[in-house]
């Protein structure tokens, strides 16, 4: 579209603009640009809008949303909502961090999450992230039981983002030997661009705007994945088809969290790191002894089937407490082959 406003009256012109930008992106933008924005030599400002609003295709019960503990940093922690549901999607996990893809009803598009294990690991993860790392992750991932807990959302961003190109060598066009002859005879050169940015998500759908002016299962245990997204992860709107990132983002720091005490800062810091994660469809307390050691289930998940000798359940409270005196739900007894494969 083409529509005409008066510069020379910038607070016209960037109403006539946000207007035109809201309409666009069903109110999620309303401010994309402000007066300051436009220059005495502004004559043309090119916006472009995308918006996309996604229902799930198994939609969270607003009845298990709580509250619970966000942890931005270790210093850093808050009060927000967290969303719960209990799914069959597709998982992907390694080393370093775990991910989800929860689709979209009538689409090929879905919600995916990259979270380090780390509490604070996703700068480890972000300077690892590529283009062929997403897509490996996306051929990879396989249905699985999974308890997903993740916030519930609403992020905002504002972008200039003029430096950055010219760092990637678009220089020109801001320039004197800008060439814009092709849709005006005056002379034309970039001031300035800016991009805004708005993810929302609830219980139901996923509502974005932008603007630009290998874990192994256990037969006879239900097994699930815990999938709990309380410290910084990495979400991507994709389409499942074409590997197409339409949104991609951080949520490192809630914007409407209530801060934390700081007096509690370090004893929830212990409390979660003393979280156990466990396999089941209701919580069982298991026991893992490897190689006649017993065993975290961290090391547990990092054993690969093909280094199994052999592999047992015990379910028998007795035969369990030759291992421990500790109530358990079960334990699992594994053996390793040795370094010759034996």
């Amino acid at each position: 579209e083409i529509m005409q406003t008066d510069f020379k009256n910038k607070e016209t012109a960037a109403s006539d603009i946000n207007r035109w930008i809201s309409e666009k992106t069903n109110n999620k933008i309303r401010e994309a640009i402000n007066s300051s924005d436009i220059k005495d030599s502004t004559s043309i400002v090119i916006a472009n809008t995308v918006y996309f609003k996604g229902e799930w295709k198994n939609k969270f019960d607003k009845e298990k949303t709580k509250s619970g503990t966000f942890f931005a940093s270790a210093e850093n922690q808050y009060k927000i909502a967290f969303m719960h549901i209990s799914e069959t999607i597709p998982y992907y996990e390694n080393d370093l961090f775990q991910f989800i893809s929860k689709p979209y009803r009538d689409s090929h598009l879905s919600f995916c999450v990259i979270l380090p294990k780390a509490l604070f690991g996703i700068e480890e993860i972000e300077e690892k992230m590529n283009a062929d790392l997403l897509k490996g992750i996306l051929d990879e991932a396989q249905p699985a039981s999974t308890m997903v807990s993740i916030p519930k959302l609403k992020l905002e961003s504002n972008w200039k983002l003029s430096n950055a190109l010219k760092e990637m060598g678009i220089t020109s066009a801001f320039s004197d030997s800008s060439d814009f002859s092709a849709i005006s005879d005056s002379p034309l050169a970039l001031e300035n661009i800016i991009h805004n940015t708005v993810i929302e998500l609830d219980e139901e759908k996923t509502e974005a705007a932008a603007a630009t002016a290998t874990t192994f299962f256990i037969r006879g245990l239900p097994s699930y994945h815990v999938f709990k997204a309380d410290h910084p992860f990495m979400f991507f709107v994709i389409d499942n088809q074409t590997k197409v990132i339409l949104f991609m983002g951080k949520y490192s720091k809630p914007t409407d969290g209530v801060a934390l005490d700081k007096d509690s800062l370090a004893s929830n810091l212990e409390k979660r790191k003393d979280e156990k994660f466990y396999f089941g469809n209701t919580p069982q307390k298991l026991l893992f002894v490897i190689d006649e050691k017993i065993q975290t289930q961290a090391d547990f998940n990092t054993i690969k089937p093909k280094d199994i000798k052999s592999f047992s359940m015990i379910k028998d409270k007795e035969k369990i407490r030759e291992y421990t005196s500790e109530d358990y739900e079960a334990a699992i007894i594994i053996t390793l082959k040795d370094s010759l494969g034996n």
